[in-house]
């Protein structure tokens, strides 16, 4: 039974989860007069919830959502 809750509960095992991870990670942006790092971290964080899974972050995705904030 607690396997089952967890599994329905648990972001980065369900799909709605999942894609809420993958949408914050398209939107997530370096806050100003925080480290870098820290924002680093957070997107190590999301790409490791959703390895592995459906909604995975190619490499190519996570280059251009890094570059992205380069060129604007």
């Amino acid at each position: 039974m607690w396997k089952e809750l967890d599994g329905r509960t648990n972001a980065a095992i369900s799909s709605v989860g999942r894609m809420s991870h993958f949408q914050k990670l398209s939107t997530l942006r370096p806050s100003p007069g925080q480290p870098l790092n820290l924002y680093f971290a957070e997107l190590h964080d999301i790409t490791t919830e959703l390895a592995g899974s459906e909604e995975a972050v190619h490499n190519v995705v996570l280059k251009n959502h890094i570059y992205s904030l380069v060129r604007n």
